[in-house]
């Protein structure tokens, strides 16, 4: 699926009942309403994924982590996580993306703690985004930017990962492999 900035907005659907055998911390399997929506977006060229490096600051979540560029969808998108993706993107990047497209991932209920302790269930929806090249983007957000080769985990810095990220890398490669690249349909 490709979308852009004027795409419609997609049909997301999440089922939080779905994901309780992969979180099976959250107190209530009856609990579908999330207590926030967030967008991510994986930045990619022929060789590197391009990920961002969260500041190191303990207010903030997975401090000091390899992550998505992105964060919650703010009422400006109107529920529109395409936009919300482009939205991050300008604000954390100076990344131009090919034919100006997010191409959909995943959408995901995650729970986790809030700053109360409370375990809550956060929707996020996730793209990947190519651009010509990672070598020559401006990070805005964060300590900056991290680029790992692509379909080699050999390589990689040893630095954390916040969680699934990992598994949408995968994901990602599964979904746009190397040698497919230049039919990103």
């Amino acid at each position: 699926m490709t979308l852009s900035a004027s795409t419609p907005k997609p049909a997301l659907t999440a089922n939080a009942r779905n994901n309780m055998d992969r979180y099976p911390s959250f107190p209530s399997p009856h609990s579908t309403v999330p207590a926030g929506e967030f967008v991510g977006v994986i930045l990619a060229d022929e060789e590197y994924w391009l990920l961002q490096h969260r500041d190191d600051i303990d207010s903030i979540a997975n401090a000091g982590c390899m992550s998505v560029w992105g964060g919650k969808l703010e009422p400006e998108d109107s529920g529109d996580f395409v936009r919300g993706g482009m939205r991050e993107l300008s604000e954390e990047t100076d990344a131009s993306l090919i034919g100006d497209e997010l191409h959909f991932l995943s959408d995901v209920i995650v729970y986790s703690e809030n700053k109360n302790g409370a375990v809550v269930p956060k929707r996020i929806v996730s793209f990947l985004g190519f651009v010509a090249s990672s070598d020559q983007i401006h990070v805005f957000e964060g300590q900056g930017k991290i680029l790992l080769s692509r379909g080699n985990m050999d390589d990689w810095p040893d630095i954390p990962m916040v969680p699934g990220l990992l598994e949408l890398l995968q994901a990602a490669e599964q979904k746009y492999p190397k040698a497919a690249r230049n039919d990103r349909s």
